[in-house]
């Protein structure tokens, strides 16, 4: 199937939107002169002023860190028994560790304990749980997690104060 990253903590955790992409109706697209796609015509009954459109300024950008309620998640709830969970959608960059190792840190500063998970979905195996204190958490202890191989064994990381 696919990775599924996610992260799980008994207390609340904060959405976080990509700031880089936008929605916008077809109106707003063309008035920006972007081009719409080869199956659009001006003849087609669409309601030109409903947001449809997804406009990202360059591929890079769709890559940046979202984090999304997450809680009915089946594939979280057979790896955490916490009680929130939270969708981690992102690639990998050290700038952008630096901002998930921000958000950990600024989840802790309430919560008591927070988990960074990386799965395959539907190969439900015995995952590796690392744990470390708030004040060792590094970049470097985020990449190995999250770039870990869940297929061959899923991964967690345990941030606690």
């Amino acid at each position: 199937m696919s990775i599924y990253q996610f992260l799980a903590s008994d207390d609340s955790m904060k959405t976080i939107k990509n700031q880089k992409i936008e929605l916008l109706s077809i109106e707003e697209a063309e008035a920006r002169g972007l081009s719409m796609p080869n199956w659009y015509s001006k003849d087609m009954d669409i309601d030109r002023n409903k947001k449809i459109v997804l406009f990202a300024p360059d591929e890079e950008c769709l890559l940046e860190i979202e984090i999304a309620e997450d809680n009915d998640s089946f594939y979280a709830k057979q790896y955490s028994n916490k009680h929130y969970h939270s969708a981690l959608q992102w690639q990998y960059s050290k700038k952008r560790a630096e901002q998930l190792k921000e958000y950990i840190l600024e989840h802790l500063m309430t919560g008591s304990e927070i988990e960074l998970w990386n799965i395959w979905l539907d190969r439900n195996l015995k995952p590796t749980i690392k744990r470390c204190q708030i004040d060792s958490l590094t970049v470097s202890i985020i990449k190995e997690t999250v770039e870990q191989d869940p297929y061959e064994k899923p991964c967690c990381l345990i941030v606690c104060k």
